[in-house]
């Protein structure tokens, strides 16, 4: 749930449920003192977005970058938490069909359903915050 969708959603969940969980889920780094949150839900999908980290991009530029090539941006809007700080999430359209299996009081239950809409890459910080930004605060 940390990019929106989780593997135990059986539908599409929703842009605002997506957004009540990444806000859910990113809320207590910042609690600690973090300056941005990044989820990917896909297999090696956070090796872009640290490349163009690294390379001192935007934190909204990376998550663009990122975004676009799997997915499409749902939303980047102000963060309800914090006006300094930008929310943005990306999504997948699905199509098909995905094979659910379920366990309840330990019976196993396996089901086909259509694969629905999911909510894959989520980011939370000030657009403008880099790799410069983060070590010239040090």
């Amino acid at each position: 749930m940390g990019a929106g969708s989780s593997a135990g959603d059986e539908g599409d969940i929703g842009l605002t449920e997506a957004l009540k969980r990444v806000t859910s889920y990113a809320s207590p780094f910042f609690k600690i003192g973090a300056s941005a949150y990044y989820a990917n839900n896909y297999g090696g999908g956070v090796e872009g977005f640290l490349q163009s980290f690294l390379n001192n991009e935007s934190l909204q530029n990376c998550f663009t970058q990122s975004a676009e090539l799997w997915t499409d941006i749902e939303c980047d809007k102000s963060f309800t938490k914090d006006a300094a700080k930008r929310i943005g999430i990306a999504s997948s359209a699905g199509g098909g069909t995905s094979t659910v299996t379920t366990y309840h009081n330990g019976v196993k239950t396996v089901k086909e359903v259509e694969t629905a809409k999911s909510y894959d890459i989520a980011y939370v910080g000030a657009a403008g915050f880099s790799i410069s930004a983060m070590l010239s605060s040090k």
